[in-house]
């Protein structure tokens, strides 16, 4: 039985830790053993520490560092000390869908033991506000897109929200400062031998930006990332299948089934477009304070 531990990155999330540690704390451990629960604060000038420790189980601990020096550099560092078979990486702004979710996540590890890496479901919660509704429309485009792709998008199914990774294969792993962590820890696992599983029914769901400003800003910095600097042009042939003809399709599909929406997404991702050629990724960066509370209730 493999044992794990959860490491939970968090920057002010005061309004959502303690109910993503309450999500792990009662997570069924028929297949493995949870042996610790590591929150992450990163340079946190809010309330995250104190809502964190109201959370009362033995396998918390929490690393309250003062300075900020970003979510790719702290993971990494942590990486290096942990002792477990497996770690688990969960958004503090996240929502596991059941008391499952971390058994559906390890069983792909149980099944074949050349898996190195195991990514979730992350499914987005529909926002009530206009914004929120016009990048939802983005996120169901490109949900589409994936699942159209079905195996040959496992690259696209590996996003930050919530994975798990061999301990042993993640020892090195050294994260630049120009891409995204989740895009090159697949890279780096694809790279380096590993093989990826997707566990679909391992769902984790997540708040989209519901104001301008939050989508701009986080798009940008999504769609800034300079993965082909670091990662070997076969690779990248391989696994980057989503091409201008996927994108175009659903698009044309979209706006058939929503025009008014579909228009009012591009109205909204036409700038991140735009700004993303000019943006310059860092370590850390301001994150989108309306994805920061997920609206649980109605989940």
């Amino acid at each position: 039985m493999p044992s794990v531990t959860v490491l939970i990155p968090a920057y002010n999330e005061e309004a959502n830790i303690a109910f993503a540690l309450m999500d792990i704390t009662g997570q069924n451990e028929n297949d493995f053993k949870l042996d610790k629960i590591i929150v992450i604060s990163d340079g946190s000038t809010d309330n995250t520490v104190k809502e964190a420790k109201s959370v009362n189980d033995t396998r918390i601990s929490i690393r309250d560092y003062k300075d900020r020096k970003g979510k790719k550099i702290r993971t990494s560092e942590a990486y290096r000390d942990i002792e477990t078979d497996i770690i688990v990486q969960m958004d503090a702004d996240g929502m596991l869908s059941n008391a499952y979710v971390l058994e559906q996540l390890i069983k792909p590890f149980l099944k074949d033991s050349t898996i190195t890496l195991v990514c979730s479901r992350a499914v987005a919660h529909r926002p009530t506000t206009f914004v929120g509704n016009a990048s939802f429309i983005g996120y169901k485009i490109w949900d589409d897109i994936r699942n159209s792709l079905k195996e040959n998008g496992i690259r696209y199914r590996c996003e930050g929200k919530l994975y798990a990774l061999k301990t042993s294969a993640v020892k090195q792993l050294s994260i630049p400062a120009d891409v995204m962590d989740d895009l090159y820890t697949f890279y780096y696992i694809i790279s380096h031998g590993g093989n990826v599983a997707f566990a679909s029914e391992a769902i984790v769901y997540f708040e989209l930006p519901s104001n301008a400003r939050d989508y701009i800003t986080q798009m940008t910095r999504l769609l800034g990332h300079n993965i082909q600097s670091h990662i070997d042009e076969s690779l990248l042939n391989k696994y980057e299948t989503i091409h201008m003809y996927d994108k175009s399709r659903a698009l044309l599909v979209s706006f058939y089934k929503q025009p008014f929406w579909t228009l009012a997404y591009l109205c909204l991702h036409i700038p991140a477009l735009f700004f993303s050629s000019m943006y310059r990724a860092k370590s850390a960066w301001m994150p989108a304070s309306s994805t920061k509370r997920i609206n649980r209730s109605s989940l």
